[in-house]
């Protein structure tokens, strides 16, 4: 969600707009962050079925679990 990068007034903030935003993204970089409830396990409806994923954490099992389209340790 990367709440602080950018102000909740910039035109490319999607702090509001969280589940319109990431049910139409084709491609989502996750950055030390869980694909967990909070983020609807990364899974439809919440997000598109065709999403890729970009995962990037210190654990390579939380990368492991989730099989992405991309994993960076």
């Amino acid at each position: 969600m990367g709440k602080g990068p950018l102000p909740d007034t910039h035109e490319l903030a999607a702090t509001l707009a969280r589940s319109l935003a990431i049910g139409k993204c084709d491609v989502a970089l996750v950055v030390g962050a869980r694909l967990n409830w909070l983020l609807h396990f990364g899974e439809p409806p919440k997000w598109s079925k065709d999403v890729k994923f970009i995962l990037v954490n210190v654990s390579k099992e939380e990368i492991e679990l989730r099989k992405p389209h991309l994993g960076l340790v």
